[in-house]
């Protein structure tokens, strides 16, 4: 239904208001703006989604994905520039795009470049939030998460620590290593913090943080915490959850799953009679039900301000002075924060609750150059490993080598005595952020590897009321002291036009190595001084990634182990 997606509100105002939102006025019909009067701007004139306008601009969706900027100041839609790959909105004074293969950008209404976002410490910056609160927004290095403000300047520098929200005033950090959560202020200064193992966050708003506490009895209390690490509110077992915070006041859960209000003190403002009870519009209004299935709006003295009951409600993002109603056909009204209905000039079919179009944006730009530099391939190695390399220095080797090339690094058993049956190879994987890329490396031994010791050693087995001692032969398997038949490296991505730079740098390096066996479009052998080397390019059809594999063997025709061993490029979540 309609009321799902509009049951989606912020706790809070903010500074950021937006002119337009999309909507539709009719199930089939094509995507237009109007403002917070009920002023339609556009009717209808975008077949896909569009973003809601602030600044006086939006980004509006074209058929084959990519996202087209355009001016609320024409009479008509005139698009300005080219595509991009990637949007998010206007929440700020800029907007981070994305053009195709290129890094992430800060925009003005205009389409003007104002930023560049290149690198914080030598590490390139891979992913990029909207600037949701107070002009600020997430960024994402290889050494992890921080923040920035909309001129591109380093609030918070990227480090092991994972920034989980941008709130209203304050920034909330999670160093997993130490166990705690910091809370800062918009310019990166630490506050307070509390440890993660006892406490956790679950609200905000109007300056205090709601804080879940775990007792060593299992059970919970709920709390307010003012952000230098101090309890505005104690922890109380009569609140069983706290939901929303706005205005001195906060929607609390009791013991019969009922929802009431109470003030800082925890006053009881408002008794918990109620089965869904959320502020809209700033906090300025409550969106209510009790025993039957319909909502309404209602102020602190619940009262209905609108005098009638819906299907669902709420206010949306960035747009919180206007109330929405649906009604059971599934079209929306408008109402002002005093419950005055206002009057649109077309009929509200359909509205958006996510309208900030791309909430985390992926540079697309790769230095394959560096990251295939970064590989040291020479003419008969790789990564330091060649094929007259025995098991236990190869393990050595990539043990040293895997973790320098990026995050994640899933390292190969530490001796070579730790391979039992079934293994004939030695593998190890890591995950190059920087790149937009995963990459797994493996040695493949001939299949005479093994050898194996068999030792009797004595096992207790317990079964309750008796045990019993058996001697049963364990195997033992080791590799042989004897050197891989082939090494092999898979570079994963979802990019398509990464995975092609790449296999094409690889491929210029590797025919200089010797003469051309076999020459395909995406499958090059070449026999050179080392052994043989082959590149081969697998596009992504079913399969989610494209796959380059690079092979140097001591035989002309050896396959690709092309086993899925590579974590992907995950980087940062979007802020809820």
């Amino acid at each position: 239904m309609a009321s799902v997606a509009i049951i989606l509100m912020l706790t809070s105002c903010s500074s950021d208001q937006m002119e337009y939102i999309p909507y539709k006025s009719s199930s089939n019909g094509g995507w237009g703006l109007i403002d917070a009067k009920g002023k339609v701007k556009f009717e209808g004139e975008f077949e896909n989604s569009i973003t809601a306008a602030n600044h006086g601009a939006f980004f509006a969706k074209t058929n084959d994905g990519k996202w087209i900027l355009y001016s609320v100041k024409d009479k008509t839609p005139k698009a300005i520039g080219t595509p991009y790959s990637q949007a998010g909105a206007f929440i700020a004074e800029v907007a981070p795009v994305v053009k195709p293969g290129e890094k992430i950008t800060l925009i003005s209404p205009d389409g003007e470049v104002k930023v560049t976002l290149d690198k914080v410490d030598g590490n390139p910056i891979i992913a990029c939030t909207n600037f949701l609160h107070n002009g600020l927004a997430r960024i994402a290095t290889s050494a992890g998460e921080g923040v920035i403000n909309t001129s591109g300047d380093v609030i918070v520098k990227p480090a092991e620590n994972i920034v989980n929200q941008l709130i209203d005033g304050y920034i909330l950090s999670s160093d997993n290593e130490k166990k705690v959560l910091k809370f800062l202020n918009t310019d990166g200064k630490e506050l307070g913090q509390i440890s993660t193992e006892k406490y956790s966050f679950v609200a905000d708003g109007d300056g205090v943080f709601g804080i879940k506490v775990e007792s060593e009895d299992g059970s919970t209390r709920y709390g307010l915490m003012t952000p230098d690490g101090k309890w505005k509110l104690d922890p109380s077992a009569k609140i069983h959850s706290i939901k929303d915070i706005s205005n001195g006041k906060f929607i609390y859960e009791d013991s019969d799953s009922r929802y009431g209000v109470m003030d800082f003190s925890g006053e009881v403002i408002i008794q918990p009679n109620y089965e869904y009870l959320r502020f809209v519009c700033g906090g300025k209004v409550y969106l209510a039900k009790q025993h039957d299935d319909e909502y309404f709006f209602m102020n602190e003295k619940e009262e209905n301000i609108v005098g009638r009951k819906f299907e669902g409600g709420g206010s949306l993002p960035y747009f919180d002075d206007v109330l929405f109603g649906v009604l059971s056909d599934e079209s929306f009204l408008m109402y002002n924060k005093k419950g005055k209905e206002i009057e649109a000039q077309t009929r509200i079919t359909t509205v958006p609750g996510d309208n900030l179009g791309d909430e985390l944006l992926r540079s697309e730009f790769v230095d394959t150059e560096a990251m295939v530099a970064s590989l040291d391939i020479t003419d008969s190695s790789m990564m330091g490993l060649n094929l007259n390399m025995k098991p236990e220095a190869a393990i050595k080797t990539m043990r040293a080598n895997l973790p320098k090339l990026g995050e994640y690094p899933n390292l190969p058993n530490e001796k070579a005595e730790d391979y039992y049956s079934g293994d004939e190879e030695i593998y190890g994987d890591v995950d190059l952020s920087t790149y937009n890329c995963s990459l797994n490396v493996h040695l493949v031994y001939p299949a005479s590897f093994r050898d194996y010791d068999i030792k009797y050693e004595e096992k207790v087995y317990s079964y309750g009321d008796y045990s019993y001692t058996s001697e049963v032969p364990v195997y033992k398997y080791y590799f042989k002291n004897i050197s891989p038949e082939s090494l092999q490296i898979n570079i994963t991505t979802y990019n398509e036009g990464v995975a092609q730079k790449v296999f094409n740098n690889l491929k210029s390096k590797i025919k200089s190595y010797g003469a051309e066996t076999v020459v395909n479009q995406n499958d090059v052998t070449v026999k050179g001084n080392g052994g043989f080397w082959r590149l081969i390019f697998k596009k992504a059809e079913e399969e989610r990634y494209n796959t380059i594999s690079l092979i140097l063997s001591k035989k002309a025709d050896v396959e690709s182990h092309d086993k899925e061993y590579a974590r992907g490029d995950v980087v940062v979540e979007a802020v809820e």
